[in-house]
């Protein structure tokens, strides 16, 4: 019969799987039935920063469908900022993007192209090209905005946007 961990290893053990690539049963049973939060840091680096640098694209995926934070940075860069080191991850988050953009999740969007999401690139899953293709002019707007001025997207965007997707939304 197999010991229960204490509960204060959890948060160790979730960083331990994140960075060795799993298995991905254990990150789930610790974000989804332990509820390790995914907004805690080892040291300046969160689960997703951990497994992003570990390579496991599972993880990254299994930690994305739970919303972590995206905006914290650890050697001063974003998870999503770590993972254009690797085409295979970077395509995960590019994927989750177009996902977002689907369901009309604009705020989520708009955070992953605030963590360094490009937001026009020569690759198939180009968020501009996707928003283009879908016909949705408003976030074809705000990321072509995004991308001439660099800077994050304004709190009036993001109203009218989630207005657009009809779901009023105050910020």
């Amino acid at each position: 019969m197999a010991e229960e961990v204490p509960a204060e290893y959890l948060p160790r053990l979730l960083f331990h799987v994140c960075r060795t690539g799993g298995p991905v049963a254990a990150v789930k049973k610790l974000v989804e039935v332990h509820k390790v939060a995914l907004d805690i840091t080892d040291q300046g680096e969160t689960p997703l920063i951990a497994a992003v640098r570990g390579g496991s694209t599972d993880v990254v995926r299994v930690l994305l469908k739970h919303k972590p934070r995206l905006d914290v940075k650890y050697k001063g860069l974003t998870g999503i900022e770590w993972a254009k080191k690797n085409p295979q991850l970077y395509q995960i988050f590019q994927m989750e993007g177009i996902q977002l953009m689907t369901i009309g999740d604009i705020p989520r969007l708009l955070e992953l192209v605030d963590a360094g999401l490009d937001t026009s690139d020569d690759s198939d899953f180009s968020l501009l090209k996707w928003a283009r293709s879908m016909g949705v002019k408003e976030v074809e707007d705000i990321l072509c905005n995004k991308r001439t001025t660099g800077t994050s997207a304004t709190r009036s965007s993001r109203v009218l946007v989630v207005q657009f997707v009809g779901e009023p939304v105050s910020f």
